[in-house]
């Protein structure tokens, strides 16, 4: 019921996960959302992790919800090619694998 080095916020599973899936909701069988994907291990097989929802809706109420709102404004306002600029800057660091 913890992550990697017995994080109390995360927690390990054995789900498949494929890239592009991080981010994305952690169901029951229930369909009750336990979890959002945050990490897989590439050199084992089905070893993955994600944040617990309890902590991650904490995370979510504590942040001050003008600041997100303005943020969400100010992106629905930007031109397509301003959108992609934004995302080619964030990504220039990222390795290629």
């Amino acid at each position: 019921m913890s992550g990697i080095r017995d994080q109390p916020t995360n927690f390990q599973i054995t789900n498949p996960i494929q890239h592009g899936n991080s981010g994305g909701p952690l169901f029951l069988e229930s369909g009750e959302v336990v979890g959002v994907i945050v990490s897989m291990l590439t050199k084992a097989q089905n070893v993955n992790y994600a944040i617990k929802s309890n902590y991650y809706i904490e995370l979510l109420n504590s942040i001050d919800q003008s600041i997100i709102k303005d943020s969400l404004n100010k992106k629905i306002n930007k031109k397509p090619t301003e959108a992609i600029a934004d995302v080619d800057k964030s990504t220039e660091s990222l390795p290629i694998s």
